[in-house]
């Protein structure tokens, strides 16, 4: 039944923006070749959450290994960083509306006088240029291929705010 019902749901997803996505899943290679990737990575250093490549050293390798994350500064140029964040002030306080961009707020601080402090997250990023192009940016995808390997697909986006003083 389970098998039906998730045919069911993929016939649904073919005809969307999904179609790429799904096709590459009905690939009966994709996993064996995607374990093979994964084991030959962790034969190499014992590493099993980063890929060999020449952006992570095996010390931040480690790191991340042990922590979970790693810090890389002034990866993003500050000037970037400022369009960022004034696009997302821009969302948070209604100035701009983006269709499609799920905004959610925190509804125990729905009485603060900046939304910076009400929104929380924004999901679907991807429906924003100015948010999307961080994801795209050229120093971000070099790190993330060290984790996910060069085939990279964004099938969801979020941002997750820290206001200001929490």
């Amino acid at each position: 039944m389970a098998q039906e019902r998730l045919k069911t749901i993929v016939g649904h997803l073919k005809g969307g923006g999904m179609t790429n996505v799904i096709s590459m899943f009905e690939d009966k290679n994709i996993l064996e070749e995607v374990n093979k990737k994964i084991g030959a990575a962790q034969s190499k250093g014992g590493f099993r959450f980063t890929l060999d490549s020449c952006r992570l050293s095996d010390e931040q390798r480690r790191f991340y290994e042990d922590n979970g994350f790693i810090v890389i500064r002034n990866l993003v140029p500050l000037r970037d960083l400022e369009t960022y964040k004034t696009r997302f002030q821009e969302i948070a306080d209604g100035k701009v509306k983006v269709p499609g961009l799920v905004v959610m707020k925190d509804i125990t601080k729905r009485e603060a006088d900046h939304s910076e402090y009400v929104v929380n997250k924004l999901q679907e990023l991807y429906m924003d240029d100015v948010l999307f192009s961080y994801c795209t940016l050229p120093q971000i995808l070099d790190y993330a291929t060290s984790f996910c390997g060069p085939n990279l697909t964004a099938v969801h986006t979020m941002l997750i705010n820290k206001p200001p003083d929490t």
